[in-house]
């Protein structure tokens, strides 16, 4: 018999899934231009509170083609930065619009869908 290591207690591990992730219009406050923003709602699918999530964030053109200007770990949620509640076992966080992450048309292209892993968690 091999000895393995011990795998943290699956209990104790931070898991999400996306549920939908969106691409709306968006007007940059500075000046007016027209951008587009990843709204991206997820559910807590472990059995602790959530205080903050990473997502990696891939936008596409309409010919399905990979677009710049994405990220491979981007902040999508924390509880402190918009005075929110932390999200509990089972809850799904729907993303208020205007807090998403942003995408630049004007030098990346126009992003017609995203694809979206979450990346990592934080309990606090």
């Amino acid at each position: 018999h091999h000895a393995f290591p011990v795998p943290p207690n699956p209990a104790d591990v931070l898991t999400g899934e996306v549920v939908a992730s969106r691409v709306v219009p968006y007007e940059l406050p500075s000046n007016g231009a027209s951008a587009q923003m990843v709204l991206i709602d997820w559910k807590n699918t472990s059995n602790r509170a959530i205080a903050a999530a990473w997502a990696e964030i891939t936008p596409f053109d309409e010919n399905g083609k990979k677009l710049e200007g994405g990220s491979s770990e981007q902040c999508v949620f924390s509880y402190e930065d918009n005075d929110m509640k932390k999200i509990e076992p089972g809850e799904t966080y729907v993303e208020p619009k205007g807090l998403g992450f942003i995408l630049f048309p004007m030098i990346y292209g126009e992003a017609k869908r995203v694809e979206v892993r979450m990346v990592r968690f934080e309990a606090d």
